[in-house]
């Protein structure tokens, strides 16, 4: 990663700093992480300082605006009632320096989550390759690759990459898919429901979970599998039953989770349904 530069750093008020809001590529900040931030500071001191700007401003009445540093600056003002705070001043930078550097600072401090580097990133270099994005804020082409496909995925699955619930693999994966938004929605839902729930914590990610439907089941392959199945007293499996309908899970699969059912680990499944043509 390309290094940051450095500056001289003053004891600023911090009533003189003007804080952007849609400046700052970091999102909101959690009560928690300030008050952390804030106790570690009051014990340690400031590890590193902020980083602003002049500011010249005929709407703001501020000598300075803030660059980097923005969780730093709130803990240190309302936790620690702090009026001045060490900043190092850069002098010569413009708007997407600015910007640029805000990004490097917090992908170096590990302060943003997936989607705010991607979202960062987007608005950085709204229009250049990935092979541009990469070689200019000097990170692997793979790590911008992941940033800008989850930028390409719905929502929802933005929204968990942003809390941790899905890995980089995951989202090429999931972007790799050939298949609706629903269904990537659910595969990735799939993904983390047996990642919660798997002992060995290493569930597959593969496989069933961004498998592409087979085929829509023909309506009489449906027809017997349901009626052998409640001849064999099975009631249950619904939600299994409808993937497989749906072609979303192979036969075999269908046939394991009847057998797991019936609590037959081996030996022939008690009703065998043939694959539709």
């Amino acid at each position: 990663m390309e290094a940051l530069p450095q500056y001289q750093t003053y004891d600023i008020p911090v009533s003189d700093i003007f804080v952007d809001p849609d400046f700052n590529s970091r999102g909101d900040f959690t009560l928690e992480s300030l008050k952390s931030l804030a106790d570690s500071i009051k014990e340690n001191g400031l590890k590193f300082p902020i980083v602003v700007q002049p500011w010249d401003s005929l709407t703001h009445k501020f000598k300075y605006r803030m660059v980097a540093g923005h969780r730093r600056l709130r803990a240190m003002v309302v936790h620690l009632k702090a009026t001045t705070i060490p900043a190092m001043l850069a002098t010569d930078l413009d708007e997407h320096a600015a910007k640029k550097l805000n990004l490097l600072e917090n992908i170096q401090r590990q302060d943003l989550n997936m989607l705010e580097e991607a979202k960062a990133i987007r608005q950085l270099y709204p229009k250049e390759s990935n092979h541009k994005i990469a070689a200019a804020i000097q990170m692997s082409r793979g790590w911008v690759n992941s940033r800008i496909h989850l930028l390409e995925l719905p929502e929802q699955i933005q929204s968990f990459a942003a809390t941790g619930l899905l890995k980089i693999s995951d989202i090429e994966a999931l972007a790799a898919m050939k298949a609706p938004n629903h269904r990537k929605i659910a595969a990735a839902e799939r993904v983390i429901f047996s990642r919660k729930n798997s002992k060995t914590r290493r569930p597959r990610v593969g496989g069933l979970d961004y498998k592409a439907p087979i085929h829509v089941r023909a309506k009489n392959a449906i027809n017997k599998l349901v009626a052998e199945m409640l001849d064999a007293g099975i009631t249950g499996l619904a939600p299994r039953v409808g993937a497989w309908c749906a072609g979303e899970i192979s036969m075999e699969e269908i046939k394991e989770d009847i057998r797991k059912h019936l609590g037959i680990q081996n030996g022939t499944l008690a009703a065998e349904v043939a694959e539709e043509q």
